[in-house]
């Protein structure tokens, strides 16, 4: 809006026709025939335009503002995709556990068939054991279902299946320090954050649009260049 603008137009037509005068001698006829021609050429340069050049910088902060709701539309994302890869190594971790208790229980269960079978266990100790070890498969299927959903939920973040993952306990810690204290990471995270970023562009925004509203009432000035050329434009 704040840049030259050029306006150009060109035309060609041909006349014909019967022009009948009316005098006080009578009436006077012409034939009309001939060409008309018109050509020019316009070039306007806004001078003082405070509505232009807002809407001009109502432009850079939309785009300002857009970049920053994408940032805070990627960080949601993120956030979601390493949630969805929490629960899935979680629901991996629980079943590791309730398959080594079941794995245990089973052992202690033919512990337990061995010593009834030798008469020197208790049939209550060893049924006892039968349960809890059922009840263990039943931990195991459900944990098995849970790690089921949980990889259908990261595969449609990640778009594929997703390989096996590293437990916690393979996590190396010295990797997990941090050198500098907490307080640059939140100054940090307040100077970048993207939604911080984005109300700033929503502020900047309606100053813009302030700056509109305020135009309507001020005068604007345009240098006007115009370079015609007509021939018999009019009879």
């Amino acid at each position: 809006a704040i840049l030259p603008q050029v306006q150009a137009r060109y035309s060609r037509n041909k006349i014909t026709g019967l022009e009948r005068n009316f005098t006080v001698l009578g009436t006077r006829e012409a034939e009309l025939n001939f060409d008309s021609t018109t050509a020019y050429i316009q070039l306007q340069q806004p001078v003082f335009n405070l509505g232009r050049y807002a809407e001009f910088q109502r432009g850079q902060a939309r785009a300002l503002l857009g970049e920053a709701e994408f940032s805070v539309e990627e960080y949601e994302a993120a956030a979601r995709l390493t949630t969805a890869f929490v629960d899935t190594l979680l629901a991996q971790g629980r079943l590791e556990l309730t398959e080594a208790l079941a794995a245990s229980l089973e052992a202690q269960a033919e512990a337990q068939d061995a010593l009834f079978a030798g008469s020197e266990g208790n049939r209550v100790d060893a049924q006892e054991t039968r349960a809890r070890l059922a009840r263990a498969k039943a931990a195991v299927i459900a944990a098995e279902d849970e790690l089921r959903v949980a990889r259908r939920q990261l595969q449609g973040f990640i778009g594929q299946e997703p390989p096996p993952l590293a437990g916690i306990d393979n996590v190396d810690p010295s990797r997990l320090q941090v050198d500098e204290p907490l307080i640059q990471w939140l100054e940090r995270a307040q100077a970048h954050d993207a939604s911080i970023r984005a109300a700033a562009a929503r502020v900047r925004v309606a100053d813009t649009e302030v700056r509109r509203a305020l135009a309507r009432h001020l005068p604007t000035a345009d240098l006007v260049m115009v370079y015609m050329d007509a021939d018999s434009e009019n009879l």
